[in-house]
């Protein structure tokens, strides 16, 4: 029997994706301008297509539902700079609700900022 997790997906072609998972959560990724990552400043200031768009290895990461977001650091609800190689073991933890283990990765990644 199969058990579904994840309701839908959606994002934008030039800054990053949102996952709504069944338990009410959304965890949302983003890699483009304005976000916290390497791409931050990447055409901030002009109308970027998907061509334009050059790869990113790390992201901003951000947790919430309907009532507010997961507190992700002591002061912040986002994370900055967290490698993309951690993408899996956040959509994991977000399916499980193991807000610890997602406060692990993006605590690891605080140094970069």
């Amino acid at each position: 029997m199969k058990r579904e997790t994840i309701n839908d997906m959606s994002g934008n072609k030039t800054n990053g994706l949102q996952i709504n998972f069944c338990n009410g959560y959304t965890l949302s990724v983003g890699f483009g301008k304005a976000h916290y990552c390497e791409n931050q400043d990447y055409g901030l200031y002009e109308e970027k297509t998907r061509q334009d768009v050059k790869p990113c290895p790390d992201m901003e990461v951000a947790v919430f539902n309907d009532t507010g977001f997961v507190r992700l650091g002591q002061y912040d609800d986002v994370a900055a700079r967290v490698p993309v190689a951690c993408l899996d073991i956040l959509i994991q933890a977000a399916r499980l609700e193991d807000w610890d283990q997602i406060r692990d990765l993006c605590d690891e990644t605080r140094g970069a900022l």
